[in-house]
């Protein structure tokens, strides 16, 4: 049995996936936390307090606890939370300080926890791995109007070299650490995603349909995620007005913080003389979701 703490700066696996800076990741997270607390691992996950209301500590399962930290303005955004790492690390030190609890592994998510899994690493003399979920120097590659800071691709360079292991998803994505930021390859681990099949498996479309309100003959194009470009919803509705016949695109993301640029997006629609067969929706609970993928075409 080990102790790990597990750390996830900028975004809680409490959050509601597909708002603002919640997706994937928190799922990944909540999901993979979970998994190792049934094989007997007690997994503490700390992140950035940004609701005064949330209790310290909150209890996921037996095994799994997130814990709130303190760092920065409540409502800090995403980029300027590098000034706050500092804090964030000093307020782990001093929870596992007060708590008294020793750790055996520090798994870090992002590059900015992968600053605060580097420190962790050093104070506490146990072993650091780290997932990136992106890389900038990637992302740069891909969006070239929107680039990465080059302070966050040193950063990263720098946390990979230091980690005692690097995991990704894909074979690519190993590779692109190899060629792009030097990393050698028996430090990195590929360890596919996984899907929780109790949850995500086949349904009865015809029922989910009417479930859902969705007519039995239209096709139905389904996006899933948050509302910001690099996700590129706008290319799926450029290639959407391509299409002939009975079609709907249902848009499922995001919260009332996202009003602009789904203004921007209904405006494309409308442009591109698709506006009546797109529909935005806010992010659904997750357990939601499997109706949605099944109605889907």
């Amino acid at each position: 049995m080990c102790n790990i703490a597990v750390i996830s700066v900028h975004t809680s696996p409490l959050a509601r996936p597909g708002t603002r800076d919640s997706g994937g990741m928190n799922v990944y997270i909540r999901q993979l936390s979970h998994e190792m607390g049934r094989r007997a691992h007690t997994m503490d996950i700390f992140t950035r307090r940004t609701d005064p209301d949330t209790p310290e500590i909150t209890i996921i399962d037996e095994r799994t606890r997130v814990i709130q930290i303190k760092a920065g303005p409540l409502g800090a955004e995403k980029d300027s939370l590098r000034r706050f790492l500092p804090e964030f690390r000093d307020g782990v030190l001093a929870f596992q300080r007060r708590e008294g609890r020793s750790y055996d592994l520090v798994h870090s998510h992002y590059w900015l926890s992968g600053w605060v899994g580097q420190a962790l690493k050093t104070a506490w003399q146990v072993p650091h791995v780290i997932m990136f979920h992106t890389l900038g120097e990637v992302k740069n590659r891909h969006h070239l109007e929107e680039r990465e800071p080059e302070y966050r691709i040193d950063r990263e360079r720098l946390i990979a070299h230091g980690a005692d292991r690097v995991i990704c998803a894909s074979q690519g994505e190993k590779e692109m650490l190899q060629v792009l930021y030097g990393v050698p390859g028996q430090n990195v681990s590929v360890v596919p995603c996984g899907v929780d099949t109790e949850r995500f498996r086949p349904l009865d479309r015809s029922h989910v349909r009417r479930r859902l309100g969705i007519p039995s003959n239209e096709r139905v194009v389904l996006f899933v995620g948050r509302i910001e470009p690099l996700k590129g919803i706008d290319v799926l509705l450029r290639a959407v007005s391509h299409l002939d016949g009975e079609l709907r695109v249902l848009v499922i993301g995001g919260d009332g913080k996202d009003l602009a640029r789904k203004g921007e997006l209904s405006a494309l629609a409308v442009r591109l003389n698709i506006a009546d067969k797109v529909a935005f929706l806010d992010a659904v609970p997750h357990s939601d979701l499997p109706l949605y993928y099944n109605a889907a075409d």
